[in-house]
Protein backbone atom coordinates (compact mmCIF):
# COMPACT_ATOMS: atom_id res chain seq x y z
CA UNK A 1 0.00 0.00 0.00
CA UNK A 2 2.85 2.41 0.88
CA UNK A 3 4.54 1.70 -2.47
CA UNK A 4 1.30 2.43 -4.35
CA UNK A 5 0.84 5.67 -2.37
CA UNK A 6 4.44 6.67 -3.14
CA UNK A 7 3.83 6.01 -6.85
CA UNK A 8 0.67 8.13 -6.81
CA UNK A 9 2.49 10.94 -5.02
CA UNK A 10 5.17 10.90 -7.71
CA UNK A 11 2.51 11.02 -10.42
CA UNK A 12 0.92 14.04 -8.76
CA UNK A 13 4.32 15.74 -8.46
CA UNK A 14 5.08 15.09 -12.13
CA UNK A 15 1.63 16.34 -13.15
CA UNK A 16 2.04 19.55 -11.17
CA UNK A 17 5.52 20.04 -12.64
CA UNK A 18 4.19 19.64 -16.18
CA UNK A 19 1.32 22.06 -15.49
CA UNK A 20 3.76 24.60 -14.02
CA UNK A 21 6.10 24.21 -17.03
CA UNK A 22 3.23 24.75 -19.47
CA UNK A 23 2.18 27.85 -17.51
CA UNK A 24 5.71 29.28 -17.53
CA UNK A 25 6.18 28.65 -21.24
CA UNK A 26 2.75 29.93 -22.26
CA UNK A 27 2.75 33.11 -20.13
CA UNK A 28 4.98 35.16 -22.51
CA UNK A 29 2.79 34.11 -25.44
CA UNK A 30 -0.39 35.10 -23.58
CA UNK A 31 1.16 38.43 -22.63
CA UNK A 32 2.18 38.96 -26.26
CA UNK A 33 -1.36 38.21 -27.46
CA UNK A 34 -2.74 40.78 -25.01
CA UNK A 35 -0.10 43.33 -26.04
CA UNK A 36 -0.72 42.75 -29.75
CA UNK A 37 -4.45 43.28 -29.31
CA UNK A 38 -3.84 46.42 -27.24
CA UNK A 39 -1.50 47.98 -29.80
CA UNK A 40 -3.92 47.32 -32.65
CA UNK A 41 -6.69 48.99 -30.66
CA UNK A 42 -4.37 51.92 -29.94
CA UNK A 43 -3.59 52.37 -33.64
CA UNK A 44 -7.27 52.26 -34.52
CA UNK A 45 -8.40 54.64 -31.77
CA UNK A 46 -5.52 57.12 -31.60
CA UNK A 47 -3.60 56.67 -34.83
CA UNK A 48 -3.54 59.10 -37.74
CA UNK A 49 -4.22 57.89 -41.27
CA UNK A 50 -2.95 59.53 -44.43
CA UNK A 51 -5.20 62.16 -46.06
CA UNK A 52 -7.28 60.85 -48.94
CA UNK A 53 -5.26 62.97 -51.36
CA UNK A 54 -2.12 60.96 -50.51
CA UNK A 55 -1.78 57.39 -51.73
CA UNK A 56 0.93 55.29 -50.10
CA UNK A 57 2.54 52.89 -52.59
CA UNK A 58 4.61 49.93 -51.52
CA UNK A 59 4.01 47.07 -49.13
CA UNK A 60 0.56 45.52 -48.64
CA UNK A 61 -1.34 48.32 -50.39
CA UNK A 62 -4.62 46.60 -49.51
CA UNK A 63 -3.99 47.67 -45.90
CA UNK A 64 -3.43 51.36 -46.65
CA UNK A 65 -6.83 52.48 -45.40
CA UNK A 66 -6.30 50.68 -42.08
CA UNK A 67 -2.72 51.83 -41.55
CA UNK A 68 -2.42 54.57 -38.95
CA UNK A 69 0.57 55.97 -37.10
CA UNK A 70 0.82 57.36 -33.60
CA UNK A 71 2.57 60.65 -32.87
CA UNK A 72 5.53 59.98 -30.54
CA UNK A 73 4.86 61.92 -27.35
CA UNK A 74 8.39 61.69 -25.94
CA UNK A 75 10.10 64.08 -28.37
CA UNK A 76 11.48 67.52 -27.54
CA UNK A 77 8.68 69.92 -28.53
CA UNK A 78 11.17 72.65 -29.43
CA UNK A 79 12.47 70.49 -32.31
CA UNK A 80 9.01 69.85 -33.74
CA UNK A 81 7.68 71.99 -36.54
CA UNK A 82 4.67 72.26 -38.85
CA UNK A 83 5.35 72.66 -42.56
CA UNK A 84 3.02 72.90 -45.52
CA UNK A 85 3.44 71.97 -49.18
CA UNK A 86 1.36 71.20 -52.24
CA UNK A 87 0.88 68.02 -54.26
CA UNK A 88 -0.95 67.22 -57.49
CA UNK A 89 -4.07 65.17 -56.84
CA UNK A 90 -5.74 63.26 -59.67
CA UNK A 91 -9.45 64.04 -59.80
CA UNK A 92 -11.74 62.55 -62.46
CA UNK A 93 -14.37 64.93 -63.84
CA UNK A 94 -16.46 63.08 -66.39
CA UNK A 95 -14.06 61.43 -68.81
CA UNK A 96 -11.20 63.89 -68.44
CA UNK A 97 -8.83 63.51 -65.49
CA UNK A 98 -7.75 66.82 -63.99
CA UNK A 99 -4.72 67.56 -61.88
CA UNK A 100 -5.68 69.58 -58.84
CA UNK A 101 -3.31 71.04 -56.28
CA UNK A 102 -3.90 69.85 -52.73
CA UNK A 103 -2.28 71.38 -49.67
CA UNK A 104 -0.81 69.19 -46.94
CA UNK A 105 0.51 69.93 -43.48
CA UNK A 106 3.26 67.80 -41.96
CA UNK A 107 4.52 67.39 -38.42
CA UNK A 108 8.31 67.21 -38.58
CA UNK A 109 11.02 66.37 -36.08
CA UNK A 110 13.99 68.21 -37.52
CA UNK A 111 14.04 66.92 -41.14
CA UNK A 112 11.97 63.76 -40.54
CA UNK A 113 8.24 63.64 -41.26
CA UNK A 114 6.20 62.06 -38.45
CA UNK A 115 2.63 62.52 -39.69
CA UNK A 116 0.73 64.35 -42.41
CA UNK A 117 -2.68 66.04 -42.52
CA UNK A 118 -5.00 67.61 -45.06
CA UNK A 119 -4.65 71.40 -45.04
CA UNK A 120 -7.58 72.72 -47.02
CA UNK A 121 -7.76 76.48 -47.50
CA UNK A 122 -4.99 76.91 -44.98
CA UNK A 123 -6.91 75.17 -42.20
CA UNK A 124 -6.53 71.93 -40.28
CA UNK A 125 -9.62 69.85 -39.73
CA UNK A 126 -11.02 70.22 -36.21
CA UNK A 127 -10.37 66.55 -35.45
CA UNK A 128 -6.72 66.85 -36.52
CA UNK A 129 -6.28 69.96 -34.39
CA UNK A 130 -7.65 68.09 -31.41
CA UNK A 131 -5.31 65.13 -31.93
CA UNK A 132 -2.25 67.34 -32.26
CA UNK A 133 -3.14 69.27 -29.12
CA UNK A 134 -3.77 66.08 -27.16
CA UNK A 135 -0.49 64.51 -28.27
CA UNK A 136 1.68 67.65 -28.07
CA UNK A 137 0.02 70.28 -25.86
CA UNK A 138 2.89 72.77 -26.25
CA UNK A 139 2.89 72.69 -30.05
CA UNK A 140 2.08 76.09 -31.58
CA UNK A 141 -0.45 75.34 -34.33
CA UNK A 142 -0.21 78.88 -35.68
CA UNK A 143 3.52 78.66 -36.45
CA UNK A 144 3.58 77.05 -39.91
CA UNK A 145 6.51 77.09 -42.34
CA UNK A 146 6.58 76.42 -46.09
CA UNK A 147 8.46 73.24 -46.96
CA UNK A 148 11.58 73.62 -49.08
CA UNK A 149 10.74 72.45 -52.62
CA UNK A 150 13.93 70.39 -52.75
CA UNK A 151 12.84 68.26 -49.79
CA UNK A 152 10.76 65.63 -51.70
CA UNK A 153 13.68 64.85 -54.03
CA UNK A 154 15.91 64.10 -51.03
CA UNK A 155 13.49 62.25 -48.77
CA UNK A 156 10.86 60.57 -50.97
CA UNK A 157 12.54 57.61 -52.65
CA UNK A 158 9.39 56.15 -54.23
CA UNK A 159 7.87 59.55 -55.06
CA UNK A 160 4.48 58.67 -53.59
CA UNK A 161 4.21 61.85 -51.53
CA UNK A 162 4.96 60.05 -48.25
CA UNK A 163 8.47 60.95 -47.10
CA UNK A 164 10.84 58.13 -46.19
CA UNK A 165 10.81 58.09 -42.37
CA UNK A 166 7.00 58.13 -42.24
CA UNK A 167 6.87 55.71 -45.17
CA UNK A 168 8.97 53.17 -43.25
CA UNK A 169 6.84 53.66 -40.13
CA UNK A 170 3.67 53.08 -42.18
CA UNK A 171 5.26 50.02 -43.77
CA UNK A 172 6.07 48.61 -40.34
CA UNK A 173 2.50 49.25 -39.18
CA UNK A 174 1.17 47.42 -42.22
CA UNK A 175 3.38 44.41 -41.49
CA UNK A 176 1.86 44.29 -38.01
CA UNK A 177 -1.67 44.60 -39.40
CA UNK A 178 -0.83 41.80 -41.84
CA UNK A 179 0.40 39.65 -38.94
CA UNK A 180 2.66 37.14 -40.69
CA UNK A 181 3.39 34.02 -38.66
CA UNK A 182 7.01 33.40 -37.71
CA UNK A 183 8.47 30.76 -40.01
CA UNK A 184 12.05 30.26 -41.07
CA UNK A 185 13.24 28.52 -44.22
CA UNK A 186 15.08 29.00 -47.48
CA UNK A 187 13.03 29.96 -50.54
CA UNK A 188 14.04 30.97 -54.03
CA UNK A 189 12.87 34.52 -54.62
CA UNK A 190 12.40 36.73 -57.63
CA UNK A 191 14.94 39.52 -58.01
CA UNK A 192 14.64 42.36 -57.39
CA UNK A 193 11.69 42.96 -55.02
CA UNK A 194 11.42 39.27 -54.13
CA UNK A 195 9.53 38.19 -51.02
CA UNK A 196 8.25 35.09 -49.28
CA UNK A 197 4.50 34.58 -48.86
CA UNK A 198 2.95 37.46 -46.90
CA UNK A 199 1.48 34.93 -44.45
CA UNK A 200 4.94 34.04 -43.10
CA UNK A 201 8.24 35.69 -42.27
CA UNK A 202 11.07 36.27 -39.82
CA UNK A 203 12.40 39.39 -38.10
CA UNK A 204 14.34 40.58 -41.15
CA UNK A 205 11.27 40.29 -43.38
CA UNK A 206 9.58 42.97 -41.27
CA UNK A 207 12.46 45.33 -42.05
CA UNK A 208 12.64 44.40 -45.74
CA UNK A 209 8.90 44.97 -46.17
CA UNK A 210 8.86 48.24 -44.23
CA UNK A 211 11.79 49.66 -46.20
CA UNK A 212 10.19 48.61 -49.49
CA UNK A 213 7.18 50.68 -48.52
CA UNK A 214 9.50 53.67 -48.90
CA UNK A 215 11.01 52.40 -52.15
CA UNK A 216 14.21 50.95 -50.66
CA UNK A 217 14.73 47.35 -51.80
CA UNK A 218 17.20 45.85 -49.34
CA UNK A 219 17.37 42.65 -51.39
CA UNK A 220 18.90 44.51 -54.32
CA UNK A 221 20.84 47.02 -52.23
CA UNK A 222 22.48 44.34 -50.10
CA UNK A 223 23.23 42.04 -53.03
CA UNK A 224 25.07 44.82 -54.86
CA UNK A 225 26.96 45.86 -51.73
CA UNK A 226 28.03 42.26 -51.06
CA UNK A 227 29.30 41.92 -54.63
CA UNK A 228 31.26 45.15 -54.26
CA UNK A 229 32.66 44.33 -50.77
CA UNK A 230 32.72 40.51 -50.36
CA UNK A 231 35.50 40.54 -47.75
CA UNK A 232 33.49 42.82 -45.45
CA UNK A 233 30.77 40.17 -45.35
CA UNK A 234 33.19 37.30 -44.80
CA UNK A 235 32.30 35.69 -48.13
CA UNK A 236 35.89 34.85 -49.14
CA UNK A 237 35.42 32.70 -52.25
CA UNK A 238 31.63 32.46 -51.95
CA UNK A 239 29.18 34.48 -54.00
CA UNK A 240 26.37 36.48 -52.39
CA UNK A 241 22.99 34.76 -52.41
CA UNK A 242 20.22 37.12 -53.49
CA UNK A 243 17.56 34.70 -52.27
CA UNK A 244 18.51 34.72 -48.59
CA UNK A 245 21.35 37.11 -47.63
CA UNK A 246 19.10 40.15 -47.13
CA UNK A 247 17.02 38.00 -44.76
CA UNK A 248 19.99 37.36 -42.45
CA UNK A 249 20.69 39.65 -39.50
CA UNK A 250 24.43 39.07 -39.76
CA UNK A 251 24.40 40.40 -43.33
CA UNK A 252 22.17 43.41 -42.69
CA UNK A 253 24.27 44.66 -39.79
CA UNK A 254 27.41 44.80 -41.97
CA UNK A 255 25.64 47.01 -44.50
CA UNK A 256 24.16 49.43 -41.96
CA UNK A 257 27.37 49.74 -39.93
CA UNK A 258 29.22 50.67 -43.09
CA UNK A 259 26.79 53.19 -44.54
CA UNK A 260 24.79 54.66 -41.65
CA UNK A 261 25.50 56.59 -38.48
CA UNK A 262 25.09 54.52 -35.30
CA UNK A 263 22.76 56.21 -32.81
CA UNK A 264 22.58 55.79 -29.00
CA UNK A 265 20.91 52.53 -28.03
CA UNK A 266 19.65 53.55 -24.61
CA UNK A 267 16.23 55.18 -24.75
CA UNK A 268 15.94 58.47 -22.91
CA UNK A 269 12.94 60.79 -23.50
CA UNK A 270 15.25 63.72 -22.77
CA UNK A 271 17.41 62.94 -25.80
CA UNK A 272 17.28 65.52 -28.55
CA UNK A 273 18.70 66.12 -32.01
CA UNK A 274 19.72 63.03 -33.95
CA UNK A 275 20.00 61.05 -30.71
CA UNK A 276 16.24 61.01 -30.09
CA UNK A 277 14.35 57.83 -30.93
CA UNK A 278 11.97 58.13 -33.90
CA UNK A 279 9.34 55.75 -35.27
CA UNK A 280 10.90 53.87 -38.16
CA UNK A 281 14.37 53.69 -36.60
CA UNK A 282 16.07 50.32 -37.06
CA UNK A 283 17.32 48.50 -33.94
CA UNK A 284 19.63 45.48 -33.93
CA UNK A 285 19.68 43.41 -30.75
CA UNK A 286 21.07 40.29 -29.11
CA UNK A 287 18.42 37.83 -27.95
CA UNK A 288 20.70 34.82 -27.43
CA UNK A 289 23.51 36.28 -25.26
CA UNK A 290 25.97 35.91 -28.12
CA UNK A 291 27.34 39.44 -27.93
CA UNK A 292 26.33 40.16 -31.52
CA UNK A 293 23.07 41.00 -33.31
CA UNK A 294 20.70 38.06 -33.64
CA UNK A 295 17.42 39.98 -34.03
CA UNK A 296 16.18 43.20 -35.61
CA UNK A 297 13.11 45.40 -35.12
CA UNK A 298 11.65 48.81 -35.96
CA UNK A 299 10.68 51.51 -33.47
CA UNK A 300 6.94 52.26 -33.26
CA UNK A 301 5.24 55.49 -32.20
CA UNK A 302 3.67 53.90 -29.11
CA UNK A 303 5.15 53.90 -25.62
CA UNK A 304 4.88 50.55 -23.89
CA UNK A 305 4.13 49.85 -20.22
CA UNK A 306 7.88 49.98 -19.49
CA UNK A 307 8.04 53.60 -20.66
CA UNK A 308 9.92 52.79 -23.88
CA UNK A 309 8.68 52.58 -27.49
CA UNK A 310 7.16 49.28 -28.54
CA UNK A 311 9.19 47.48 -31.19
CA UNK A 312 7.53 46.19 -34.37
CA UNK A 313 9.04 42.78 -35.05
CA UNK A 314 8.45 39.09 -35.64
CA UNK A 315 9.78 37.56 -32.45
CA UNK A 316 10.02 33.77 -32.80
CA UNK A 317 8.02 30.59 -33.32
CA UNK A 318 4.45 30.90 -32.04
CA UNK A 319 4.36 34.66 -32.65
CA UNK A 320 3.16 36.92 -35.43
CA UNK A 321 4.49 40.28 -36.56
CA UNK A 322 3.37 42.83 -33.96
CA UNK A 323 4.49 45.68 -31.72
CA UNK A 324 6.04 44.35 -28.51
CA UNK A 325 7.95 45.52 -25.49
CA UNK A 326 11.45 44.03 -25.82
CA UNK A 327 13.30 45.98 -23.14
CA UNK A 328 13.74 42.97 -20.86
CA UNK A 329 13.95 40.35 -23.62
CA UNK A 330 16.96 41.55 -25.58
CA UNK A 331 20.11 43.66 -25.40
CA UNK A 332 19.97 46.56 -27.83
CA UNK A 333 23.27 46.84 -29.71
CA UNK A 334 22.80 49.23 -32.65
CA UNK A 335 20.26 51.78 -33.87
CA UNK A 336 20.17 53.39 -37.31
CA UNK A 337 17.99 55.88 -39.20
CA UNK A 338 17.60 55.86 -42.96
CA UNK A 339 18.06 59.62 -43.21
CA UNK A 340 21.36 59.64 -41.33
CA UNK A 341 24.13 58.28 -43.51
CA UNK A 342 27.78 58.51 -42.57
Amino acid sequence: MSQKRSYNDKRKTWSLSIILLIFVLSTPLLLWQHSAKAQLESWQNNGIALPKSVSDQGTFDDLNQRAKVNIPTWLNTQLLSLRTWEILDQDVNGEKPQKLKKSLLGLFYQEQLLSVFAFEQGQLKANDQRRLKQSIPKLDLSNIEVLDRRYPKRFDRDKDGVFDQLDIHLGAVKTALNGAEYQEGYERLTYPMGDVSRTIGVCTDVVVRAFRNAGWDLQEILYKDMKARPKAYGLKDKKPNRHIDHRRVRRLIVYFKKHYKALPIKFDPKQSGDEAWLPGDLVFMDTLNKGRPTHVALVSGILGPDGEPLMINNWTYGYKTSAMSLKYSADYLYRFRLGLKK
